[in-house]
């Protein structure tokens, strides 16, 4: 069989349509191009899967060499549960080191400076500080920035309808100042554009912005700044920031279109400082602190 037919299969029970478009798409795809004509799923080992892994590597980094790795694993442990396979070829495979990005690195101050990277008033980058105030103000998902349609923004009433997420849950979400006058300045740059999306490239008349447009901005920003930003590390930084500031964790999941508390719990990340200050704050050492 093989292992796109594996992958029909599995896909069918994913409980997010998102994520099966993510594996097919950048994953699989890459993975059946790279084993050419031989994608027999059962003529498959842990050495051809080793060397695809140490490709991604070199090419892409860890943090995708991390992510094919684990999806791969998915579907071959899922081949192997149907006896697909006689034997997992993902137990003889070296796994790569989860990249864990330094939350402390980009405090709230010096994570302001990305905006002023846009400065000048042009459509271009008066899109891409809408952009980036959408992650930073409001924890929004690349997707949904994408698919965000005109009519979702409601400038008067200061709310953003979000239809269709990840987790298909739709929800509004309040804006505010400064994002509110960058919207309503690049509502009127775009105002000679027919498009039904809010988020154009090119000319006024441009079709909606893609992943590759994103990507573009990411970089721009981090060869400006020297600061690293992606669509998930500004939405974990979105989450963490609320969190320190004693946001209840149920408006946050909620901000963020979470479907439950424990995976908004997992994007919130807590740096050293606050660990050891959490620390100090422990009776039995004010009390040992008193008595010497």
């Amino acid at each position: 069989m093989k292992i796109s037919e594996v992958f029909v299969k599995r896909s069918k029970h994913f409980k997010n349509p998102a994520s099966a478009c993510y594996y097919e798409k950048y994953v699989i795809r890459d993975f059946i191009r790279y084993l050419g004509k031989d994608s027999n799923i059962n003529k498959i080992d842990g050495d051809t899967i080793n060397n695809y892994i140490d490709l991604i590597e070199r090419s892409r980094g860890e943090r995708a060499a991390y992510r094919h790795c684990c999806t791969l694993s998915e579907v071959f442990n899922y081949a192997f549960n149907k006896r697909i396979i006689n034997q997992n070829p993902i137990v003889y495979i070296i796994r790569p080191r989860k990249v864990k990005f330094d939350f402390n690195l980009i405090p709230p101050h010096r994570l302001a400076t990305i905006f002023k990277v846009f400065n000048e008033n042009t459509l271009k980058d008066t899109r891409n500080k809408v952009v980036l105030g959408l992650y930073v103000f409001c924890g929004l998902r690349a997707r949904e920035i994408i698919n965000i349609e005109v009519d979702d923004v409601d400038v008067a009433n200061e709310t953003i309808y979000i239809k269709g997420s990840k987790n298909l849950v739709n929800r509004c979400i309040p804006i505010a100042s400064p994002l509110t006058e960058w919207i309503k300045e690049y509502l009127g740059l775009r105002s000679k554009s027919n498009s039904k999306y809010f988020m154009i490239v090119g000319s006024p008349f441009g079709n909606k912005i893609s992943t590759v447009v994103l990507k573009r901005l990411y970089a721009h920003v981090r060869k400006q700044t020297g600061i690293q930003i992606t669509s998930n590390i500004l939405r974990h930084l979105f989450s963490s920031y609320l969190y320190k500031e004693k946001v209840n964790i149920a408006h946050i999941k909620s901000l963020m279109g979470h479907t439950n508390i424990e995976m908004t719990a997992s994007y919130i990340k807590v740096g050293h400082q606050e660990i050891k200050h959490a620390l100090t704050r422990n009776p039995l050492l004010r009390r040992y602190k008193n008595e010497q």
